[in-house]
């Protein structure tokens, strides 16, 4: 899965401007609800991240991806927080492979901030809903 944060809009494929302060570069996965099952550990999963985008690998061995009709959830830290009001929207993009080509569905989620807030406040948690759209 392949997440980009971007404060122009949700659109799937559309250009990405990065939220203004915004830094994802840091993040960490520290732990996973999988299968209505909390996990203390990642799972088998991995994080590679930039600075508006973070992505979820698993390790590539079977029964260890996401399944389908599941809900998957993910907590990241490690994220500071953009620095301006205004809204922001996270893109996701899910694919067969960790090479990152063809995604199969892809959905946005949209937040936005009423008050300015320290970037180094505590993390926010979002449930991502996948499969708005199929490639």
């Amino acid at each position: 899965m392949v997440i980009d944060f971007c404060s122009n809009d949700p659109i799937i494929q559309d250009t990405c401007t990065a939220p203004t302060a915004m830094d994802a570069s840091a993040a960490t996965l520290n732990a996973t609800l999988s299968r209505v099952t909390v996990q203390t550990t990642t799972d088998n999963w991995a994080v590679t991240a930039g600075a508006t985008q973070i992505k979820l690998a698993d390790d590539g061995t079977a029964g260890h991806g996401m399944a389908q009709n599941t809900t998957e959830s993910f907590v990241l830290s490690g994220i500071t927080n953009p620095s301006a009001v205004g809204t922001f929207y996270a893109r996701m993009y899910t694919y067969t492979a960790n090479t990152w080509t063809g995604y199969t569905n892809a959905g946005s989620i949209g937040t936005m901030w009423t008050t300015v807030v320290s970037p180094s406040a505590p993390r926010r948690r979002f449930r991502l809903p996948l499969a708005s759209r199929s490639n």
